[in-house]
């Protein structure tokens, strides 16, 4: 409980400059009059006004004078009455949070709630604490510059709802103009299963969660499924996605069902979909073209009802496609998402970051749950390659750091600075065991350079990597010793060459002249993906 009050204090406090100081009024509306009222008086300690009503008639003229800022609606499923007043509130006044309560509501009808303007769906009974933190949540969120409805920032806490509040639209936070308009794009998409969705983003951006609230929108009681295309060889990939009969090949012992069919309904998330191979893709393309798949070995044709999604880091276009067939990517590319960086979106760092601080001291009690101006300032300034995965690290690790009871600029700049070189205390950690001579030979560091590198310079001496590599199209940072080891060498050479060309997986694994897979296998190694 302390943990929560510490939360909605710092809301509270985060608050003033949208309230000026003024206690919001909030609006109990419940058939249960004693149940209202006892919400009413506990909600009053806590910094607010709150006021019991046992129907919606007696708020017309605090809605009307504006005066009210939020309503707990008590939502009987089978009366009409509740229903028709959060349609109200939705169309005559959508700056008012509505949160809604019911102590019995399916997945249906939460989903319907929450389609209609509800900001949440609670079930009763309702602690008091997450009250006051939904109500607050609320509030901050009206900030947004629609004005409209908000969403959570947390989870729902009927468990039938759990999966709408945490992978529907709720977790898409921001109040920026392009985060907005993902939001429209996901709302508008979400009913046309049939139109293969494709989402493109930097590494770290959440194309993930946009999936997730896509499938939320259109099927929450439905599965699920992401596969992720750069970790199944090729060998079995097939398999994976289209399953395959009894005898099929050696080793099918039974028949099995593969993720097209295991979906139903539901979703399928193609993560990494630029990396698939090139022979996989005119069979997927077919599916898509289709509608219908058949399982290795199989006879018979099998309806594809799930909704494909696919994401990917790389910068697809209509005019360039980067290693993917073009039919296939206009087949993928059905509707486009782009998500923007974190960097072009600064309005929404306050935001997010504020919610992964909230959201990790409600796990862990007893770390700060405010950030100060000045750290904030300097996360306005920090760059964010990671973009919203690095920021939520960063928070966490600046939260576990700090001494007190606010998240200040020491703290966050030293969680900067160590995630920085942790990628190089681990390549040192790294470097004490395993062997490297395969390594080296796929890196192309070893001894025999390939014939159509520069391996020679001017004086007929070897070249230094760098030399080799600077050759090639990407950016190669600058600085490398010449003090350092193979070993070092290397890993310092993947490392910055990484950093120097943004994070960005393609262009550094071709500035290194290596696959773009085995750069990826080094730099989890290394603890950077």
């Amino acid at each position: 409980m302390c943990a929560n009050r510490r939360q909605a204090g710092g809301f509270r406090k985060k608050m003033n400059n949208v309230l000026k100081e003024d206690p919001p009024l909030v609006a109990i509306v419940d058939s249960d009059v004693q149940l209202a009222e006892a919400q009413a008086r506990s909600l009053s300690p806590l910094g607010f006004k709150a006021l019991a009503f046992n129907d919606g008639s007696a708020l017309n003229e605090g809605l009307s004078q504006g005066r009210i800022a939020a309503v707990i609606l008590d939502l009987q499923v089978r009366s009409t009455a509740g229903w028709e007043l959060l349609e109200h509130l939705r169309t005559r006044h959508p700056d008012v949070v509505v949160i809604v309560q019911s102590s019995s509501i399916d997945v249906a009808s939460a989903v319907s709630a929450m389609r209609g303007g509800a900001f949440d769906v609670l079930e009763k009974p309702v602690r008091v604490t997450e009250l006051q933190t939904r109500i607050l949540e609320g509030l901050l969120h009206k900030r947004s510059k629609g004005g409209s409805a908000p969403r959570p920032l947390g989870g729902a806490t009927h468990a039938n709802t759990a999966v709408v509040a945490r992978e529907g639209l709720s977790r898409l936070l921001g109040n920026s103009a392009a985060i907005a308009r993902v939001r429209e794009q996901v709302r508008g998409i979400a009913r046309f299963s049939e139109v293969s969705t494709l989402i493109i983003g930097e590494t770290g951006t959440g194309k993930e969660v946009v999936a997730e609230a896509l499938h939320a929108l259109s099927s929450p009681d439905k599965p699920f499924v992401t596969v992720n295309c750069a970790a199944i060889p090729d060998s079995l990939f097939e398999s994976e996605l289209f399953g395959h009969e009894a005898g099929s090949f050696t080793g099918a012992r039974n028949a099995k069902p593969g993720l097209f069919e295991t979906v139903g309904e539901g979703t399928l998330l193609l993560d990494e979909v630029g990396e698939m191979a090139m022979s996989m893709q005119p069979k997927l393309l077919r599916v898509l073209q289709n509608r219908t798949f058949r399982r290795v070995g199989g006879a018979r044709d099998i309806e594809l009802k799930a909704r494909i999604v696919s994401a990917t880091n790389r910068k697809l276009s209509a005019e360039r496609q980067d290693g993917m067939r073009s039919d296939l990517y206009f087949r993928l590319a059905g509707f486009t998402i782009v998500l923007p960086p974190l960097r072009h979106r600064l309005d929404d760092i306050d935001l997010l970051a504020n919610h992964f601080l909230l959201d990790f001291a409600n796990r862990y009690p007893g770390i700060p749950t405010r950030i100060s101006r000045t750290a904030a300032e300097l996360m306005l300034s920090h760059p964010w390659r990671g973009n919203v995965r690095e920021l939520k690290r960063v928070v966490e690790q600046a939260a576990v750091l700090s001494g007190g009871s606010v998240l200040d600029e020491q703290a966050l700049s030293q969680a900067i600075d160590e995630r920085r070189g942790s990628s190089r205390a681990l390549t040192v950690a790294n470097a004490t065991s395993g062997n490297y001579a395969k390594l080296d030979a796929q890196l192309g560091l070893n001894d025999e350079p390939p014939s159509n590198d520069v391996s020679v310079a001017e004086n007929g001496r070897a070249a230094s990597p760098r030399a080799v590599v600077g050759a090639a199209s990407g950016t190669f940072p600058i600085g490398l010793s010449d003090q350092l080891g193979l070993n070092e060498l290397q890993q310092k050479l993947i490392l910055e060459t990484y950093e120097a060309n943004a994070h960005n997986l393609t262009r550094a694994a071709r500035a290194l002249r290596i696959p773009r897979t085995t750069l990826r296998d080094r730099l989890k190694r290394y603890g950077c993906l």
